[in-house]
């Protein structure tokens, strides 16, 4: 009696086309978001670091609950995080074009293929770290999970920074 699942085709070669469907339409969403000059109002900038950094926390609270003895990993594990999350930042800010925006307190900035591409490698690092921790429990996926998303949180905040800090050389002008 065959089921579908065996493989010769069934649910694992559905997973790796599921798999192949999301990461193109994460690249595309990349693409059209990063190539397209957006309009970024400054008052509001640091909402998605801020977003993030409340899902980090929320991240280590489950830790404490589910393994707290992996906090010294997350902590060991946080330095590289904010290291490769401050490298990120800054290679994405050094491509990205910030201009004076058209209304009081916003900018206008566009991304670049170069963006696009440090992007996609920061995905593609967490898609390998999570290939090392895939069956080592709920501890480690939570701690792996909250050590990227804090690389996230210091590279969103990084480029933020960077944005602000253009803004604030345009009133001289």
């Amino acid at each position: 009696m065959a089921t579908g699942l065996g493989s010769s085709g069934g649910l694992g070669s559905s997973t790796v086309f599921i798999t192949l469907a999301i990461v193109v339409i994460v690249v595309a969403r990349f693409l059209i978001r990063e190539l397209r000059e957006r309009r970024i109002a400054l008052s509001r900038i640091f909402l998605i670091p801020a977003l993030l950094t409340v899902i980090v926390l929320y991240l280590v609270y489950l830790l404490l609950q589910v393994n707290a003895g992996l906090t010294p990993l997350l902590a060991v594990a946080a330095l590289p995080a904010a290291i490769v999350g401050a490298v990120i930042g800054l290679a994405v800010s050094r491509f990205t074009t910030v201009r004076p925006g058209d209304q009081p307190g916003t900018v206008f900035i566009r991304g670049s293929y170069v963006t696009v591409a440090i992007w996609i490698a920061a995905l593609a690092l967490r898609l390998v770290a999570r290939a090392f921790v895939l069956s080592a429990g709920i501890g480690m996926n939570l701690v792996l999970n909250a050590a990227l998303l804090m690389m996230l949180v210091v590279a969103f905040t990084t480029v933020r920074l960077r944005i602000l800090a253009e803004a604030r050389s345009f009133r001289g002008r």
